[in-house]
């Protein structure tokens, strides 16, 4: 019952979070600014939150799982000697991007509604379906 809510994969998907960021940006570039474009920096964690987002709705963490995870995700980052500026950006972003809400659906733009619209009423005209206006 309480798998929900203390999942013990989640200090392991925020570690290998963690290596895969390591991976992908070594300390090398942490450690002498101006070597890597800030666009890019935001790809890397865009990459790696978009990766937390499939792990969450797998394994459906709770707030408990979900904050283990940022937990695990950021001593590993520290551990591997990244400056704590850098750790808490990259942490701070994987903590807000696993708490966002879906986006809800785009709205139809007003042309569009009205091409709808249209189309239904030739569908209803095509189908013998024509009710009198008015």
């Amino acid at each position: 019952m309480f798998k929900r809510f203390i999942s013990p994969q989640a200090a392991a998907h925020g570690e290998s979070l963690a290596q895969e960021l390591i991976n992908r940006y070594p300390l090398e570039l942490d450690k002498s600014p101006g070597k890597i474009s800030a666009a890019r920096i935001s790809r890397i964690l865009e990459g790696i939150y978009d990766r937390a987002k499939k792990i969450h709705a797998e394994e459906k963490l709770g707030l408990i799982g979900k904050t283990r995870m940022a937990h695990a995700f950021k001593w590993r980052l520290r551990d591997a000697g990244y400056s704590n500026a850098f750790v808490d950006l990259a942490t701070e972003g994987l903590i807000v991007y696993l708490h966002k809400p879906a986006a809800p659906a785009p709205k139809l733009e007003r042309a569009e509604r009205k091409r709808a619209r249209k189309a239904e009423r030739i569908r209803e005209r095509a189908s013998g379906d024509e009710t009198p206006r008015g």
